[in-house]
């Protein structure tokens, strides 16, 4: 909106992003926005005294004195993007990373294996296609192949939900889904479907739980397109995971439908890895010649 009026932003001597990665839940394209007119030189004079205002406004360099602090639980690309191109001041910057112990630690549920497969990519415009390459060549024919059902297929990204959803449409897949746009009768639509095996595979957004934290009930599988932001639903939606008495011992006899994790991640999820797994073994992963890396509990 050409007509938008930015200058009361002007003058902005301190700024604070607090919880920071809750926004990134929501539109973060409005936090760069406001970035992007902060400290700008205005466009009227509002009746301002210009004896009385410091040279470095009038000149545009406001944004080199303003003070900017953010608050996260933790770094994406989006927040270093930030940091990197919006905190310009004068005196330098700081940035405060955690050592992450991994909450991978935190599943509860014993003897569930846990796969992750490294998806080699060399340019960051070509890992969203390259991932949908191999998920839907490589491990749904394996998945079909081993008429698999209950299987939760865990998505961050609203735009890969979307992708993934026309895929299993066009191919006849037997599927339901949750989104962070659907009504309350869809939600529980699906999530009873999912449960009686009506439908075998569920698409599962990360901002839909975590909007909503549903228990979600009757999962055997789990496979994480990519790992979710937010490290801890990692462990949250492995604890999901429970057989009712009633299919708990076909379950262990039918090796098909033993409990399985799979995990797709490229070097550019290393900050999510990261958290999921640990510090001290995120790189090994990144960089080691293995592509395959298992886990037990």
């Amino acid at each position: 909106d050409k007509k938008r009026d930015f200058d009361f932003l002007s003058s902005i001597e301190v700024m604070i992003v607090d919880q920071c990665d809750t926004l990134l839940m929501q539109n973060w394209d409005y936090v760069e926005h406001i970035f992007s007119h902060m400290n700008l030189i205005p466009q009227k004079s509002h009746d301002c005294d210009f004896s009385r205002v410091k040279e470095w406004y009038l000149d545009g360099r406001a944004k080199y004195l303003r003070q900017t602090i953010v608050f996260a639980d933790y770094l994406t690309p989006e927040i270093n993007a930030l940091f990197n191109k919006q905190m310009n001041n004068v005196d330098g910057k700081i940035k405060i990373k955690h050592h992450h112990k991994g909450t991978i630690l935190d599943v509860n549920a014993t003897n569930i294996r846990q796969t992750f497969t490294r998806i080699e990519c060399n340019l960051l415009s070509e890992v969203d296609d390259l991932r949908f390459k191999y998920f839907t060549e490589k491990v749904l024919p394996k998945i079909r192949k081993m008429n698999l059902s209950h299987v939760m297929i865990f998505i961050p990204s609203y735009f890969d939900f979307v992708r993934l959803r026309n895929y299993f449409e066009d191919n006849s897949f037997s599927f339901t889904s949750i989104n962070e746009y659907a009504s309350v009768s869809d939600v529980t639509r699906a999530r009873t479907y999912f449960l009686n095996g009506k439908k075998n595979y569920l698409l599962y957004t990360e901002r839909f739980h975590f909007f909503r934290r549903n228990h979600i009930k009757g999962i055997h599988h789990i496979i994480f397109y990519a790992l979710p932001d937010h490290a801890h639903f990692y462990s949250e939606l492995l604890n999901f995971i429970q057989l009712s008495p009633s299919n708990k011992t076909s379950a262990i006899e039918n090796s098909n439908e033993m409990i399985s994790i799979s995990v797709l991640f490229s070097k550019f999820d290393q900050l999510r890895l990261e958290r999921v797994v640990g510090t001290s073994k995120f790189c090994k992963m990144l960089q080691g010649e293995k592509k395959v890396y298992t886990f037990s509990n």
